[in-house]
């Protein structure tokens, strides 16, 4: 009995379909990874993007308050409340960077104090140099039985302080793109809300706007009890460290 040739087209998409969801998986798991590496590259972006978006979370609830109370323009009172957040980032950079530069200025001092005295460290060192004089003993016998003797290649790096100097640019950089963007949603983000809103059915744009205040309020609760608590557990160490 000949089979139709109906048949046959039919078998053919259910072997396709199969097929292709056998692959769906490594596909979902390649999309991931090229997220996260997209993320990884362009982290200097968006890092400022989230902390701006947090910071706005945080910071929302208070204009709000002070435009309804007071009547004061969200232009104002989110310039005070960006100044006030870079006056204390400003201060807490300016508390932590004399301690820590004394630190890198005696770090060398305490390492080579470390390594040159009588230590387990030193005499794990003494052992791999003393290794590393018998392979290069080694190695000159050979070049001088007839062989080309190895090429000494020396890479050239930059130093810590160079280093150093193009992360605190970099994280300057970052800090004044979050502080202008914060500024901004302060500014015109329930505006963009809005406008987003419009766009839906009259039943909908409500649920939307309500949720959206909700969900504000709710996120600025959160980040003010970690604020806290964190601080308060920065506090208390720096107070035992101290003691």
């Amino acid at each position: 009995m000949e089979e139709s040739p109906h048949t046959g087209n039919a078998a053919e998409p259910q072997q396709k379909s199969s097929a292709f969801a056998g692959l769906s998986t490594p596909i979902y798991g390649l999309f991931a990874l090229g997220i996260l590496y997209t993320l990884y590259v362009a982290h200097q972006i968006v890092l400022p993007i989230v902390l701006a978006v947090l910071a706005s979370l945080f910071l929302s609830p208070f204009v709000h308050r002070a435009y309804l109370k007071f009547r004061i323009p969200k232009a104002v009172s989110s310039l005070f409340l960006v100044l006030l957040v870079l006056a204390g980032i400003v201060g807490v950079g300016a508390a932590v960077t004399t301690p820590a530069l004394e630190w890198a200025q005696k770090a060398p001092q305490g390492i080579s104090r470390l390594l040159v005295g009588d230590s387990q460290i030193k005499r794990q060192i003494d052992k791999v140099n003393r290794s590393a004089e018998q392979v290069e003993k080694s190695v000159e016998g050979l070049s001088d039985s007839g062989q080309e003797k190895p090429k000494t290649v020396v890479l050239a790096t930059d130093s810590w302080r160079s280093q150093m100097v193009s992360k605190v640019r970099d994280g300057v950089a970052g800090l004044a793109l979050a502080l202008a963007l914060t500024y901004f949603l302060l500014v015109s983000g329930d505006r963009l809300i809005r406008n987003f809103a419009r766009q839906l059915p009259n039943p909908q744009r409500r649920t939307v706007l309500r949720i959206t205040y909700y969900s504000q309020v709710e996120i600025a609760q959160y980040l003010a009890v970690l604020g806290v608590s964190n601080t308060s557990v920065g506090v208390l160490t720096a107070l035992i460290c101290w003691a």
